[in-house]
């Protein structure tokens, strides 16, 4: 994915508040519903954890990443989860809605939004709506980094004991 370069890629649509996003399908497992239990941790917490099939994986909600406040209702309802793969790590993204898979022409970010390492770029959509396209790398990085942040802060201390 050159910057300055268009691609076409076949994405699914979701929706984060009033705000389109896309995900490109070649990183998507699979979409689960999730009903949120007590050990996944809150919807407010930077990142859950889910058990599917014996495997234990990081989960986090779109509007966490992106810091967009939405209805609390949400997080008492079951959620959208979209199970990803980016290289040997695996984790969940929840959504508010998912729409279809389209064929999207990823055009490179304007230079004003190139600090946000979350998106790709982005894309026009047939109705002339603008989506950003998410990039599941920086997102699986992300979950890495906030996932050592919280193990560091709940390490005991050197000297502790227990």
């Amino acid at each position: 994915e050159m910057p300055g370069s268009f691609d076409i890629v076949t994405a699914i649509m979701v929706a984060c508040g009033s705000q389109h996003y896309a995900i490109p399908q070649r990183n998507i497992m699979e979409l689960i519903w999730v009903t949120p239990s007590p050990g996944m941790g809150s919807s407010q917490d930077e990142f859950r954890f889910l058990r599917l099939r014996e495997q234990r994986y990081p989960w986090v909600r779109l509007s966490t990443l992106l810091h967009i406040n939405i209805d609390q209702e949400l997080s008492r309802r079951r959620e959208i989860v979209i199970m990803m793969q980016v290289g040997d790590d695996a984790f969940g993204l929840s959504v508010e809605r998912v729409f279809d898979a389209e064929e999207i022409v990823v055009r490179p970010q304007p230079p004003i939004l190139r600090k946000s390492a979350m998106f790709t770029g982005n894309a026009i959509l047939g109705n002339g709506a603008v989506a950003m396209v998410l990039y599941p790398a920086e997102i699986a990085a992300e979950l890495g980094h906030r996932r050592q942040m919280a193990s560091v802060a709940h390490a005991p201390a050197l000297g502790d004991q227990g």
